[in-house]
């Protein structure tokens, strides 16, 4: 099923996922299984079920109560190859004592196989392309970075299976760096530090699916503010003035001689 973009399971009784169901569907970005508890859902998926789809990480698939290693275990051996990515989430964790960035590494990613990255609490600075091009990673756990101040240019650039960045717990960042989430094709949710001030430009360029302000949480900080003097930090435009409409008010484009209202 080559043109197959979504499997959706959710209204069905489907228990086994049989060998190659879905193999070589390379435009399969989304799979639902059913919905309900696991003794209902599936049991099994057996061998080369999403070989080579594009189902490159485990939040592409909505799981409800089904666990990915125990409905692939029948497959023994053959499990690695029931889904692009691993059942069991793999962590990097990086420290003050990190020296290793995509540059020094040869152009190469510094995480591995890693799927999720952990800042820890000795860091005060992601350095320039630490991250970059570490494509199995799908998310970032800052909740032990309460000592990171600011986070390098390319620090997680084209990374394409990032798909959410959660920054709130490095409760000191004030600075991202430009191009610092720059081409990462599935990010399409980003949390901010509440204490961030500053963004440099490019930030968020490429990163397509943040699409409109409600794709990122600016936990309290002023966007426009942060990047004053910046040039393609989001998609989208910051919020601007909000004109509040009340019972009070007569204006409308008639009294206004056809013009527009304006905001107050």
């Amino acid at each position: 099923m080559p043109n197959i973009v979504r499997a959706d399971f959710r209204k069905t009784k489907v228990t086994t996922i049989g060998q190659s169901a879905f193999s070589y569907s390379r435009k399969l970005t989304k799979l639902y299984l059913p919905k309900g508890p696991a003794e209902d859902s599936v049991t099994q998926i057996d061998r080369y079920a999403f070989f080579r789809t594009n189902l490159i990480h485990k939040s592409q698939v909505k799981w409800y109560e089904v666990d990915c290693a125990a409905v692939t275990a029948a497959a023994g051996e053959d499990a690695d190859t029931i889904f692009p990515f691993a059942c069991v989430d793999t962590v990097y964790t990086y420290t003050s004592a990190t020296t290793c960035t995509y540059a020094n590494n040869g152009n190469a990613p510094c995480c591995g196989t890693a799927t999720v990255i952990k800042i820890d609490a000795t860091v005060t600075h992601v350095a320039y392309g630490a991250f970059k091009d570490c494509d199995t990673v799908h998310s970032v756990d800052t909740t032990e970075a309460t000592s990171l101040e600011t986070i390098g240019s390319l620090a997680f650039t084209k990374m394409d299976s990032l798909t959410s960045a959660d920054l709130s717990g490095a409760t000191v960042l004030t600075h991202l760096g430009a191009e610092s989430f720059y081409n990462c094709p599935q990010l399409a949710a980003v949390k901010l530090s509440s204490s961030i001030d500053q963004i440099g430009s490019h930030s968020f360029a490429g990163s397509n699916r943040l699409e409109h302000v409600g794709t990122i949480d600016f936990n309290g900080v002023n966007c426009a503010n942060m990047i004053v003097g910046k040039t393609n930090v989001f998609k989208f435009a910051c919020p601007g003035d909000t004109y509040v409409y009340s019972n009070e008010i007569e204006c409308t484009f008639a009294s206004r001689s056809h013009s527009r209202i304006q905001s107050q």
